[in-house]
């Protein structure tokens, strides 16, 4: 009876261990990375293109006699043009959709606005005026509302100008050249835009821009010399554009 018990127990051994060799080994499986969220947290860099359109005024604050127009008069001007230029900029990310941001841009722009104005005080007499705008800049503040790879944002900070203008007098006796300036003004600026990353790195935004530049003085001479003339000019742009962005 005792050679039988342990006869079974010896079986039962091996048999066991026959069955947990012929068992495989169970394979390893590493567990799946997951993937970080979007986050348009980081610099970057980009260029646009689009147009603008330029609205001005140069009023008369003083001048030599004979006037040409009454004092207070103010000779208004428009035009439209394109614009195209470059941005930097860099964004964070916080709680948890909300993203802030500082974007510098800077555009060379085609706007040019002409004027051709009779006078109402000398019969014949007609002032022509140019203003050409040959670059924008801003730089700006941005604060934004994210919706995963979409970013709704509004912008608002200083902007600068660099225009140049200038006129002519004629039917007033002699050609009369007034002074030509060529000066940089500074103003602010106001917008909002839309921006959307269709890959890892790059994005595409669509955004409108108000720049103020108020009345400023400026002394214009004549050659010949008849004395000098202070007008106050003002302008303002609407710009719409269009760009991409490569995120860092």
């Amino acid at each position: 009876m005792k050679r039988l018990l342990l006869g079974a127990v010896g079986a039962l051994v091996v048999a066991g261990s026959a069955s947990a060799a012929d068992l495989a080994a169970r394979p390893y499986t590493k567990a799946p990375l997951m993937a970080a969220p979007f986050s348009w947290t980081g610099f970057y860099i980009g260029a646009h293109i689009g147009g603008a359109g330029q609205e001005g005024s140069s009023t008369l604050v003083s001048a030599p006699a004979p006037l040409l127009f009454p004092l207070g008069t103010s000779i208004p001007g428009k035009s439209e043009g394109l614009v195209g230029g470059g941005q930097v900029g860099y964004n964070y990310q916080f709680n948890p959709n909300w993203v802030a941001g500082i974007e510098g841009d800077i555009s060379g722009t085609s706007i040019k606005t002409t004027t051709v104005t009779p006078s109402p005080l000398i019969p014949g007499a007609v002032v022509t005026g140019t203003l050409k705008a040959n670059w924008l800049a801003t730089v700006t503040g941005r604060l934004g509302y994210a919706q995963g790879t979409w970013l709704f944002y509004a912008k608002g900070g200083a902007a600068w100008s660099n225009v140049r203008f200038g006129g002519t007098v004629t039917g007033a006796g002699p050609l009369f050249t007034v002074d030509e300036y060529d000066t940089t003004r500074s103003g602010w600026t106001v917008g909002a835009g839309v921006e959307n990353s269709f890959s890892k790195n790059w994005s595409w935004k669509a955004e409108y821009n108000y720049l103020e530049f108020g009345g400023k003085n400026f002394a214009f001479t004549t050659t010949p010399a008849v004395g000098t003339t202070i007008n106050s000019v003002s302008t303002h742009y609407h710009v719409g554009k269009v760009g991409v962005n490569y995120r860092f």
